[in-house]
């Protein structure tokens, strides 16, 4: 779906941009946090796509701004937690 992820939850699918996902080493304190494990990287300039894989099996992808991929990196293979701020939701029709 372009630069979103279709993600489900008790309430319902929902979608959230690429762009506004977090990426982190330990699960966020908020509670909208999916344990994850690193699939690929795709280098794109000023940023990095990075493709994720849930315990269901869905796919995520995240893009991470260089400067924060270069601070904190990111190998294929390693768990990462997602996590989303509520205000970037978009609920969709069940």
């Amino acid at each position: 779906m372009g630069g979103h992820n279709v993600l489900a939850r008790g309430s319902g699918p929902f979608a959230i941009r690429a762009d506004r996902l977090h990426l982190s080493k330990s699960p966020a304190i908020s509670g909208n946090t999916v344990e994850t494990s690193v699939l690929n990287l795709e280098f794109l300039g000023s940023s990095v796509s990075v493709s994720l894989q849930d315990a269901s099996r869905q796919e995520i992808t995240a893009t991470v701004p260089d400067d924060i991929f270069f601070k904190h990196p990111i190998e294929i293979g390693e768990t990462q937690f997602v996590s989303w701020d509520e205000k970037d939701v978009h609920a969709l029709a069940k």
